[in-house]
């Protein structure tokens, strides 16, 4: 179907499915009509269309995330609408709206510039920035959305603009942590840092370590400074022939580190992980950093799985016991259960205010399961619920409470959105929504309603 100058897809056509289902595939989107547009004229005539017809929109473009409720409405897939357009003089890129971090980390190192990207390289670059944005530079530079200078935004009324901190410093705050619930996003200008090369990897260590490993991993992160950011990640691994012999059917430590500060330093700092005992697999070298995906080395097939997190203020040895118990070696439904370090850059306000909450946690805390399928039953529904519970039970000593956008999961309710923010913050957000979309247009996210 066409309308104007956007071609439409409709329940039933050949590429319905491929276009709504993304990398998370448990509970995909449900639309009614699929956008899409390949470039920024298609996609305000999209979302044009949507307001005229009164439709819902829903914005997807690597579907790493889980909108929740999405049955229905205007799916608009940006990707199509990629491209990368390096500046180096002025060290930013500008990148369109379907963009992946891979492209974005590959053009800038080109010019031995480095963008803030995650841990996973196929993620989506916009998503992942003004949700936040934590990766393996985090605690150096801060997040992602504290370093998005210019904003092309489409609203609810079909109106494109362009936001900065002096055109329109309301929105501009609320979009740089608050994601898609403004309107969609054509492109952002981020800034880029002189990173050609860092130190880093990863270790891997046995069952029997795991407690032992995550409490010196713990003692370790208090010697270190700002240029380390480093994540602790407990993962039951399959017995298949693409992993590494050594770590085929174990209950792992993975810990997880990078340095951006001269790598003699770094490397003296990471023999204190030694103390841990003897890796069954790993180490740490200098590399480019067009090659950081392969500290994490994330999957990149799509899979379907629940996520749950939390932030935390610190841990302590009887939590972390604790924490092994609900969701070690032994435990139903053991969870990928990782905990990145914060503070540094993310415990610093930005140089221009945005809306990303509870910069003073020490620790995210995030868990996923794998699912049977795309569509379990209930009851395997209701045991990942479950075992997901008793981990945040383990962790209740330390859980501030609040969220991180980023990391909400399929599973987030309400009141999980508004806790990604404080009290007089999420007033503020409520508010300008109601300014800018009064209908709650934008609503198949982690969404702020209008006030």
């Amino acid at each position: 179907m066409t309308t104007e100058t956007i071609d439409l897809i409709r329940p039933g056509d050949p590429d319905y499915d491929e276009r709504r289902i993304g990398f998370q595939t448990f509970n995909p989107l449900r639309p009614d009509l699929i956008a899409t547009p390949s470039d920024t004229d298609e996609l305000t005539a999209a979302v044009r269309y949507a307001t005229t017809q009164g439709l819902p929109i829903a914005v997807q473009a690597t579907g790493h995330g889980s909108p929740g409720l999405t049955d229905g409405g205007l799916l608009i897939n940006t990707s199509r609408l990629t491209g990368v357009t390096i500046h180096p003089d002025r060290r930013t890129a500008w990148v369109a709206a379907g963009t992946r971090w891979d492209e974005v980390v590959a053009a800038a190192a080109e010019h031995g510039l480095a963008g803030l990207a995650g841990n996973a390289r196929s993620v989506g670059v916009i998503s992942y920035a003004l949700g936040g944005g934590i990766g393996p530079l985090a605690r150096r530079y801060g997040f992602a959305a504290d370093h998005v200078n210019r904003i092309e935004l489409i609203t609810a009324d079909g109106e494109r603009t362009m936001i900065t901190a002096d055109s329109d410093p309301d929105l501009f705050w609320a979009v740089r942590g608050a994601g898609g619930n403004f309107g969609v996003v054509a492109g952002i200008e981020i800034e880029l840092f002189p990173q050609p090369e860092l130190y880093g990897g990863s270790l891997f260590f046995d069952t029997p370590l795991i407690e032992s490993g995550l409490a010196t991993w713990h003692d370790w992160l208090q010697t270190l400074p700002d240029e380390v950011t480093s994540t602790a990640v407990i993962v039951p691994l399959p017995d298949l022939p693409v992993l590494p012999p050594p770590l085929r059917g174990k209950h792992v430590l993975s810990i997880r580190a990078t340095s951006t500060g001269p790598a003699t330093e770094a490397e003296e700092l990471f023999r204190g992980l030694g103390a841990i005992g003897e890796p069954l697999l790993g180490g740490f070298r200098t590399l480019p950093y067009a090659e950081i995906a392969t500290i994490n080395n994330d999957p990149t097939d799509p899979s379907p799985h629940r996520t749950r997190g939390t932030l935390l203020d610190g841990l302590d040895q009887d939590t972390i016991a604790k924490l092994i118990k609900a969701a070690g070696p032994g435990s139903e439904l053991s969870p990928v259960l990782e905990l990145r370090h914060l503070g540094g850059a993310l415990a610093r306000p930005p140089a221009v205010p945005n809306a990303v909450g509870h910069r003073d946690a020490a620790f995210t805390a995030s868990m996923i399961i794998g699912l049977s399928s795309a569509t379990p039953e209930q009851a395997e529904l209701d045991r990942v619920t479950a075992a997901q519970e008793r981990t945040l039970e383990a962790l209740s000593a330390h859980d501030t409470g609040g969220r991180h956008f980023t990391f909400l999961g399929g599973g987030a309710t309400p009141d999980d959105v508004r806790a990604t923010f404080a009290p007089d913050t999420w007033d503020r957000l409520t508010k300008l929504k109601a300014r800018v979309d009064p209908g709650n247009v934008f609503r198949y996210n982690a969404n702020i309603p209008p006030a």
